[in-house]
């Protein structure tokens, strides 16, 4: 921890000399760093390039999400208000929307999962109308987890509806 907060990065030199005990922390310290930016992804990645040591990398990610600009969540909201699944698949879909629900909670301005649950139903077209009504209609709530389920579900069912079980045959006529 104390790579990260920068709190016990000993002197380089002592008495001008080379300091063993800098040297010592400085190849920890760059494991630390080395942790730090093999456990992000490409598009935040970004933020940290450039970063000398583990404190300087930590302390980037740090001003860039979990200051929670105002900026930031606006964009977030503004993405799930106007979620919409499209042409995706509903594994896509739901991870579109747990992604900005999370991203949400890590920048200090969390929604409730019922809301979470009320912009992923709004955003799932026509197809799902009455799937939607369905749930609106019971008095409890519907986790997210429970929700993924149930939309696979009617996923798979949707598809089976809407491909033919069987070739149309088709009667070909040859006149005489």
């Amino acid at each position: 921890m104390h790579h990260v907060d920068g709190t016990a990065a000993p002197p380089k030199t002592v008495d001008n000399a080379r300091n063993p005990a800098y040297e010592s922390w400085f190849l920890k310290d760059q494991m630390v760093l080395s942790w730090i930016l093999g456990s992000l992804s490409e598009s935040v990645l970004s933020q940290a390039v450039g970063t000398t040591t583990a404190f300087a990398a930590w302390t980037k990610l740090h001003q860039t999400f979990a200051s929670g600009s105002r900026a930031q969540i606006r964009t977030l909201k503004g993405s799930l208000h106007s979620l919409s699944r499209g042409d995706d698949s509903i594994v896509i879909y739901m991870d579109r929307a747990k992604q900005i629900f999370d991203q949400l909670g890590a920048l200090n301005a969390a929604i409730s999962e019922d809301d979470l649950v009320d912009h992923i139903l709004r955003g799932l077209g026509a197809d799902y109308r009455p799937f939607v009504r369905n749930l609106e209609a019971k008095l409890q709530s519907t986790s997210f987890d429970d929700l993924f389920g149930l939309l696979l579900s009617e996923e798979l069912q949707l598809k089976a509806i809407q491909e033919p079980l069987h070739p149309t045959a088709v009667a070909h006529f040859t006149g005489r």
